[in-house]
């Protein structure tokens, strides 16, 4: 791991010398960065005569051709100590303190045989820091010279032969009374930046600002043979750069993209809250690797498509990356490598991840990367976008909870709505002036000086820009003019994007129509950004299957020109918004069209069974499946603008291709939408699937998928073999299927039939099937009591509760949540009954035992714990406990608040129940003034 050397200049200064390493500039430059850079001459100083400071400037010049940034201290220095970043971060991101920059200036200084020194100085009684670096000119580093300060360090003015330094210093350039240079480095980081700058800036350090510690740099080294090797690889390419620059032949519609820059986010209340969420450390930071507190926290910024998600979370990286931090995007559809994790959680400097589109991330890979940057000692901050912190996000906290990472700092940050907006009109009117300002300057070379804001600028941050984008390119009076739909907007802006691709020679020819089906089908399939990836989709369409010259000119254009996207990693077209309208549109007009487009099984690339199989054929099959899983995603995101038109789009794209039935399901169980009920009617048709997987991937309860679940089990029950015990597994677990898709009368026939089958087996087997009896007779007492058989579903859940008892009793590990649960059912179904008084009773103990269970595994069982505080504080309201029933009711919603905050999908109903409950509760304590408050709330 990169060392993070916090360098204590009181207790310790000499360690100053051990962050400065021999040949490490060299090994960590580009071969055309290093050119250029003096080597050791062993002849820099004879006979009086030294060349040391034309070495030196070399380095200086070196160092300005880098483009290093200067950033202030570390935010976790500690007074008296620094946190030095290493030099291979300060050569990878180019961004540095003063400090960093005369260490990383010390490893050159030694390459070329130059015995450097670290002096810091103080003003304002060390409320002002600084540090520069020492040259003397008669020494030459790799003769071997001997040491200038024994100890290796002097707090006192240094003198030479009884002459103070400061008289000996350079004061300008080639001064020819100067024996010694005070070389300020951080002037490599200056507009325009030079030697004679440096040198006098130097000198006036030493003149005017306190003396603090000077560190023999040369002579320690010297000392001590430096066989560390710079970390390898190219830390900085594992992140994308939030900005990427736009390229010289840029389209006008390449402006809007957020990563572009052009028009970064409008500074509002929520980006000063991410922005102080980010600075912020957790006040429960963890121990890390190497006995520091572990900062790191997670914040998920949630926005319908266009609200402004990616364009907050780039000015985010922008920011944080002026003060130092190492920020960007990390892939997210693509494979991240856990060696690229690695080297992220290697880096010492602060760290800002943005992983884009989580909730379309391949699934675990949100956890992987908190599990790896976990042990980082520096600041770690996650910033996730999302259109919504639903399913995905359920995954991925209980994921980190059981990997036992703590992410109590976690910040759930929604992107105003159109509420909002409307309470806040000069928002958008702001972000609009902007824009025009921003685009007029880009496209014309001129900034008009007042620009008219048009009524009805639109819902998202997208719709304003769009506008504005309009108002500059359209030439017409249609932006200026109250807009009646979404769709005429991206319509229009569409018409002149294309209108400029066939401005191009070699697409003049083709019809607007053809351009329209292209930029639909790569904008479904995304492929990478590979002209031959291209050409692939692009020879799926009917007019350009024979076009092979013009195609493979056209794919060229489109990754090198029209689509380019350096911040992206595949073709599409851009914005999300505008290229979803697209495919809607070009699609429903022409399903058939979809047919065409959409890759064949990767499975089936012809040769890929074959031991040999050509790196090519690897390539096309990866494509392939890569294409099939964005097109799954992208007809999911597209849902939002057309519900129907997407589900129409994705019941004919898994008819067409079932084999996407797997992409289809992974990307509905974490996002819903419409291949939900595409997937339902798949397995509803008889197509030949895994069925059992199915089922199994879908877990009960799932708000999108019961449907698809009911008909895979429907169809496994049907195919199982006819023996009691499958018959009964079958029943029972076809009964909840049912009640989930809310037919609470077939699913109570089936569940007695579950009973009665695993009855049989348990007379015959009592071991081996009594724990499904009880399962069973649990479900077949919900089943009763949801349509009205209250007395029924009494005895029966009585039964349920008997016989887990006595398997608690045998096996108190194994079967005590069990009976808890069935405890809790009970004490439910007593109360139905007018039973309240054993209600009570019964409610106690389920309490007790989930008390038990949960203090011992808080995260297995406090939301279980919750549902039985919140059903023991209703009995006793029932009984006229009221005093002791607030109080339960009090630490129900205490629990319910811990656990919404952290999955706020999940269990906001179940807070909101709690606090209705809790309102009860005070209004009959007498409190109706803070009942109605958390009434409200509720």
């Amino acid at each position: 791991m990169n060392d993070c050397k916090l360098w204590d200049s009181v207790k310790h200064p000499i360690g100053l010398a051990d962050t400065v390493h021999v040949g490490w500039v060299q090994r960590l430059l580009r071969s055309a960065e290093w050119s250029g850079f003096p080597g050791p001459e062993p002849d820099l100083v004879v006979g009086g005569q030294t060349r040391v400071e034309a070495h030196a400037r070399r380095v200086f010049d070196k160092f300005v051709e880098l483009g290093i940034e200067y950033v202030a201290e570390p935010t976790d220095s500690e007074p008296g100590a620094q946190r030095i970043r290493p030099v291979n971060e300060v050569l990878a991101f180019r961004k540095a303190t003063c400090l960093d920059l005369c260490v990383a200036f010390c490893c050159a200084a030694l390459d070329a045989g130059i015995y450097p020194l670290i002096l810091t100085v103080t003003a304002d009684r060390g409320l002002n820091r600084h540090a520069i670096v020492l040259v003397p000119l008669d020494r030459v580093w790799a003769n071997n010279c001997g040491a200038l300060l024994e100890t290796g360090f002097s707090r006192e003015l240094l003198e030479v032969d009884g002459e103070a330094l400061g008289t000996m210093v350079y004061e300008s350039e080639g001064d020819p009374s100067g024996t010694w240079l005070a070389i300020d480095v951080q002037q490599v980081t200056e507009v325009g930046a030079n030697w004679g700058a440096a040198l006098s800036s130097g000198a006036q350090y030493i003149r005017d600002w306190e003396w603090d510690v000077c560190v023999d740099v040369g002579g320690l080294r010297s000392r001590t043979s430096d066989r560390e090797l710079p970390p390898g690889g190219h830390i900085e390419k594992v992140l994308a750069p939030a900005y990427a620059a736009l390229p010289e032949d840029f389209t006008p519609l390449q402006l809007i993209k957020a990563r572009h820059g052009v028009v970064p986010y409008q500074q509002c209340a929520e980006m000063r809250q991410l922005r102080e969420w980010a600075m912020t450390v957790p006040s429960d930071s963890r121990t890390g690797g190497n006995g520091r507190n572990a900062d790191i926290s997670v914040a998920v910024v949630t926005g319908a498509g266009g609200s402004g998600k990616t364009r907050m979370a780039a000015q985010l990286c922008h920011d944080l990356s002026t003060i130092g931090w190492y920020t960007g995007f990390l892939p997210s559809t693509t494979e991240v490598t856990d060696e690229e994790l690695a080297a992220l959680a290697k880096v010492a400097t602060e760290l800002l991840v943005v992983v884009d589109y989580a909730e379309e991330a391949r699934r675990g890979l949100v956890a992987r990367v908190v599990r790896k940057l976990r042990a980082r000692e520096s600041a770690t901050r996650i910033v996730l976008t999302a259109r919504g912190a639903d399913t995905w996000w359920e995954e991925f906290y209980e994921e980190a909870e059981q990997d036992g990472t703590v992410l109590s700092n976690t910040l759930p940050l929604p992107i105003r709505g159109k509420q909002d907006v409307e309470a806040d009109p000069w928002f958008f009117g702001r972000m609009y002036r902007r824009a025009v300002r921003q685009f007029s300057d880009m496209l014309n070379g001129a900034v008009p000086p007042d620009v008219e804001v048009p009524e009805g600028l639109g819902d998202t941050a997208l719709d304003v820009v769009l506008r504005a984008w309009l108002a500059v390119c359209g030439n017409d009076e249609v932006a200026k003019k109250d807009m009646p739909t979404r769709e005429e907007l991206y319509d229009k802006v569409l018409s002149i994007e294309f209108t400029r691709w066939r401005k191009e020679l070699k697409l003049g020819d083709i019809s607007r129509d053809q351009l329209r089906r292209a930029a639909a089908a790569l904008s479904l399939l995304a492929p990478s950004q590979d002209e031959d990836a291209v050409d692939d989709v692009l020879s799926r369409l009917p007019e350009w299957s024979q076009e092979h010259l013009l195609r493979s000119r056209f794919a060229e254009l489109l990754v090198q020109s029209l689509l380019r996207d350096d911040g992206a990693e595949s073709v599409s077209l851009r914005p999300d918004p505008v290229a979803e309208h697209l495919i809607l549109a070009v699609f429903g007009k022409k399903p058939e069209l979809l047919d065409r487009v959409l890759p064949q099984d990767p499975a089936k690339v012809p040769g890929i069974d074959a031991p040999d199989a050509d790196d090519s054929i690897v390539t096309r099959k990866l494509e392939w499946g890569q294409q099939a899983r964005n097109a799954c995603v992208t007809l999911t995101r597209a849902s939002s603008l057309d519900r129907e038109a997407a589900l129409r789009l994705a019941r004919r794209a898994l008819r067409e291709r079932p084999f996407l039935w797997k992409e289809a399901l992974d990307v509905a169980l974490t996002q819903g939408g419409p291949f939900a009920q595409a997937l339902t009617a798949l397995i509803e048709s008889g197509a030949d699937l895994p069925l059992g997987k199915i089922d199994n991937e879908i877990p009960v309860g799932h708000p999108a998928l019961a449907g698809a679940a009911l008909a895979a089990t429907r169809r496994l029950a049907d195919s199982a073999e006819p023996s009691p015990g499958q018959r009964a597994y079958w029943a029972n677990r076809l009964s909840i299927r049912l009640s989930d898709v809310g037919e609470r009368g077939e699913a109570l026939g089936v569940a007695r039939e579950a009973v009665e089958l695993y009855r049989a087996l348990a007379e015959a087997s009592p071991q081996a099937y009594m724990p499904d009896l009880a399962m069973s007779l649990n479900n077949l007492a919900n089943r009763l009591s949801a349509v009205g058989e209250r007395g029924e579903a009494l005895v029966v859940a009585r039964e349920a509760v008997r016989l887990r008892r006595v398997l608690a009793e045998a096996s108190p590990q194994a079967y005590t949540p069990d009976l808890a649960g069935s405890l809790n059912n009970l004490a439910i179904r007593l109360s139905e009954v007018g039973e309240r008084g054993e209600a009570l009773v019964v409610a106690r103990e389920a309490v007790r035992l989930r008390r038990v269970l949960a203090e011992a595994s808080p995260q297995a069982y406090t939301p279980d714990l919750a549902g039985s505080l919140n059903n023991l504080a209703i009995r006793l309201s029932e009984v006229g406990e009221r005093g002791e029933a607030l109080v339960v009711a009090r630490e129900a919603v205490d629990a319910y608040q811990v656990l919404a905050e952290a999955s706020p999908q999940a269990y906001t109903p179940d807070l909101a129940a709690s606090l209705s409950n809790l309102a009860n509760c005070l209004s009959s304590m007498g409190d109706r003034d803070r009942a109605l408050v958390v009434a409200r709330e509720a």
